[in-house]
């Protein structure tokens, strides 16, 4: 078998499916774009074509695609990273690891590939919790600085960008998806479903205290997610959106986006929105008025001493009610009330 079918069939599906993805990349188009990728035949448009179906939100769909073009192709490299990214969608960190190690292991790879399988695997790395393995890919390659352009480069942000957040670099990351963002979108890239970086830098700038971005770049993504309709698209943007908001409006927020998450293969992020919303309902429910907002301003940095002075109460009626919340929040102490209370509890506690 050759790569390809004939030489008309393949340069006709190639306008067909290189269509489909331009206007997926546009966020056009969802049902036409995602009925072209799926009908793919030939190798030279496979990339596209599995691209678009991960797109919107077709996993399953990408995977058959890649076992039909496996028999026309002898490029096992391209092949496996596009198995990394399906796994990654299916939420297998593990699986997405260990395939983009194997294409990184290649000798033969065009400097593309490479680093597009560096950013798979730095993203798995994340989401394994292997922080200082994924810092020391990229100082290996050499995208701990500045990174080059190229159509790479946006993953390659999302992935660093990823791996600040996820070490508590806050600030760095927000600048990395930024710069993700501002390339693909210079790139005719709109739909946050290529890469949500809008939500993911609104979660960092809120963990920054730069609430008015977070706002705004949630409520974008939410837009472009909305339009182009698939549930895990939708779901990620909701939860950033929930993120910016405050008591009831937050947790109906953020169950919308439960029950989004809950019917694509976006675990990781179905996994984050529940913890975020678990802990609102249970502070809410668990804490009385008073220890609410004891609560809240120790988890702000006061001291037992400022808060007893700013609420005209004794030290040792601040030392009872925060006893109260370590108990019912399950906590060990003060310097967990950062982790149990979100951000969005401050306004519930007021």
């Amino acid at each position: 078998m050759t790569d390809t079918l004939t030489r008309s069939t393949v340069d006709n599906g190639f306008r067909s499916v290189r269509s489909a993805y331009l206007a997926a990349c546009r966020g056009a188009e969802r049902g036409q774009a995602v009925e072209k990728a799926a009908s793919c035949e030939a190798y030279a448009d496979l990339w596209h074509a599995v691209s678009v179906l991960l797109y919107a939100d077709e996993p399953g769909l990408a995977l058959e695609l890649c076992l039909r073009v496996e028999e026309r192709t002898r490029q096992r490299a391209v092949l496996g990273l596009l198995r990394a990214r399906i796994a990654h969608a299916n939420g297998q960190p593990l699986v997405a690891r260990d395939l983009a190690r194997s294409v990184l292991d290649e000798r033969a790879l065009s400097l593309r590939t490479r680093h597009l399988a560096l950013a798979e695997l730095v993203a798995a790395e994340v989401g394994l919790e292997q922080y200082d393995v994924a810092a020391a890919l990229l100082r290996e390659h050499g995208f701990d600085g500045e990174v080059p352009d190229g159509p790479e480069a946006p993953y390659l942000l999302a992935a660093r960008g990823a791996l600040h957040v996820a070490a508590g670099r806050r600030r760095p990351g927000v600048e990395d998806y930024l710069e993700c963002g501002r390339r693909l979108v210079d790139g005719g890239v709109r739909n946050p479903a290529v890469i949500p970086w809008r939500s993911r830098a609104a979660l960092a700038a809120l963990g920054d205290r730069r609430r008015e971005l977070a706002k705004v770049l949630a409520e974008q993504e939410l837009i472009e997610a909305r339009g182009w309709g698939t549930s895990r698209a939708v779901g990620i943007a909701l939860h950033a959106v929930a993120s910016t908001r405050d008591g009831e409006e937050a947790v109906e927020l953020l169950g919308e986006s439960v029950d989004l998450l809950s019917l694509s293969t976006a675990r990781a992020e179905l996994l984050r929105a529940r913890e975020d919303l678990a802990q609102i309902v249970r502070a809410g429910r668990d804490l009385t008025r008073q220890e609410a907002k004891i609560a809240w301003l120790a988890r702000s940095g006061y001291s037992n001493k400022q808060i007893s002075e700013r609420l005209f109460l004794t030290r040792r009626t601040i030392e009872f009610h925060l006893s109260g919340v370590y108990r019912k929040l399950g906590l060990s102490g003060r310097h967990e009330l950062r982790v149990a209370l979100p951000d969005q509890f401050g306004d519930q506690s007021a």
